[in-house]
């Protein structure tokens, strides 16, 4: 944030993204458990029978997850979670999803280069905690994902089967020319 350090955080509520599940439905692959339930709150590792993803953090992930909803839904006027047209199945209708942003400036509570030195410490106070067994660093939310944006400029994006034959078809029923 202040130059040192980046935090980037971007993530589901949910214990893992619901595009995994939809790539393991594509891929023909079983899910572990803890990922998602079906229709009757079952906990299932078939992803075609995923009615709902298991929140992350058991009973504060969940209770966090709903917070997030009554934003989006009762404040921003969205359909809540439950109710909203899904992203990867329903291309009839749009998702009806609300969105809630909350800024804060930092300089109604302090100097700005007083943050941002706060930050750059905390960062990496964190960042260089002892790692846990079997692992070598302990990593800041978005690094990884940072390593892989740099390691995919320079090598490309590795696309699977799956999603080559998806792409092609694409390009078939749109008339692009492709170069898969």
């Amino acid at each position: 944030m202040g130059g040192q350090l980046n935090f980037d955080f971007d993530g589901a509520t949910s214990t893992v993204a619901h595009g995994k599940v939809v790539l393991a439905q594509k891929e023909g692959k079983s899910i572990p458990l803890g990922w998602g339930v079906d229709k009757e709150g079952r906990p299932t590792t078939d992803p075609h029978h995923v009615a709902f993803m298991v929140p992350f953090g058991g009973a504060k992930g969940s209770a966090l997850s709903l917070f997030i909803d009554i934003m989006c839904s009762c404040l921003a006027g969205g359909l809540n979670s439950r109710k909203s047209h899904s992203f990867f199945k329903d291309f009839d209708h749009p998702q009806d999803i609300g969105y809630v942003m909350i800024v804060i400036n930092p300089d109604k509570f302090l100097p700005e280069e007083e943050f941002l030195q706060k930050v750059d410490a905390e960062l990496k106070d964190f960042s260089d905690c002892p790692p846990a067994v079997g692992h070598n660093k302990v990593y800041l939310p978005g690094e990884i994902e940072g390593m892989k944006e740099t390691e995919s400029t320079k090598k490309g994006v590795e696309l699977s089967d799956t999603t080559i034959r998806e792409l092609k078809k694409l390009c078939m029923d749109y008339g692009v020319t492709e170069n898969l």
